[in-house]
């Protein structure tokens, strides 16, 4: 069971890093990447890759979490709570 986990976690953060790096227009981005390590990383970006990530993982983000999709664990982490 738990190389299930870990097996879905690294799919999700290949997505989630795919996402990150479409809507920056970067070639790559570190798996622990932050809005602070990336000046492309602004407001702008931020609202598209919540976009891009609600359509990709099909979850709604709530005004609750929205403030969280700062970095790539966070991310992860939200969106493997949706879909449990």
């Amino acid at each position: 069971m738990m190389c299930e986990i870990n097996e879905k976690s690294m799919e999700i953060l290949k997505k989630v890093k795919g996402i990150i790096c479409d809507s920056l227009v970067l070639e790559s981005v570190e798996n622990n990447a932050t809005q602070e390590m990336y000046s492309e990383w602004d407001s702008l970006a931020y609202m598209g890759i919540i976009s891009k990530l609600e359509e990709e993982f099909e979850i709604q983000i709530s005004e609750d979490n929205i403030n969280h999709f700062d970095s790539i664990s966070n991310i992860i982490r939200i969106i493997e709570r949706a879909a449990s």
